[in-house]
């Protein structure tokens, strides 16, 4: 039998025409699959995220977020963290006013505990305001910014969703 004839009709390519069908669905799958791959802003709203902060101190944050509130919880404390006497095993409640897709203001929910000095301070100051600015995969890349003896300040990092 010659390669391609299909003996059923008599003519010769049908089964590269088949081959060509699957290859082009095959195509089709793996392109959609991985275009659902790439993550937008919109999936960093809700979940289970870890973040690391090298400056001005070092830690690790398990962060549990839904649409409109996150608790943080430090899961690794340097040890300059933890003689520094800040209360690094507190768990901190927060609210989130979504600005746009990729930013919002978070406040600490002082409904839900009471607050460190510092974290009043960042109520005091009107809040943090975080905006996503890159996605790489599972984490994305943030700057959060506060106003601080009226001058504006930034810290950077990067959070990567686990749940």
């Amino acid at each position: 039998m010659e390669p391609g004839f299909d003996e059923r009709r008599g003519q010769v390519g049908t089964g590269l025409v088949v081959m060509n069908k699957v290859f082009v669905f095959l195509l089709f799958c793996f392109s959609g699959f991985s275009s659902l791959a790439q993550l937008s802003c919109d999936d960093f709203k809700e979940g289970v995220f870890i973040t690391e902060q090298e400056s001005p101190v070092q830690f690790k944050i398990e962060i549990v977020r839904t649409a409109t509130s996150q608790t943080e919880r430090i899961i690794e404390p340097s040890r300059e963290l933890i003689e520094s006497g800040y209360p690094y095993q507190k768990v901190s409640h927060i609210t989130l006013k979504w600005i746009d897709d990729c930013s919002y203001r978070m406040m600490y929910d002082k409904e839900k505990g009471s607050l460190s000095e510092i974290e009043q301070f960042i109520n005091d100051s009107g809040g943090a305001l975080v905006q996503f600015t890159d996605i790489d995969g599972s984490c994305i890349f943030y700057k959060s910014s506060m106003k601080i003896n009226g001058e504006l300040e930034w810290i950077s990092g990067k959070m990567c969703k686990i749940k």
